[in-house]
């Protein structure tokens, strides 16, 4: 997994988005990470 590239596609995710639930961004940034389905 690059963290790199995750971290510039969430901050991309976040510009198109507009979200203010970070917390729900937060948790499928974790799944990507873990290769889990939690959210």
């Amino acid at each position: 997994m690059d963290i790199e590239l995750l971290i510039k596609t969430i901050q991309s995710l976040k510009n198109v988005l507009l979200t203010d639930d970070l917390d729900y961004i937060y948790c499928i940034i974790m799944d990507i990470a873990n290769g889990k389905g939690s959210c």
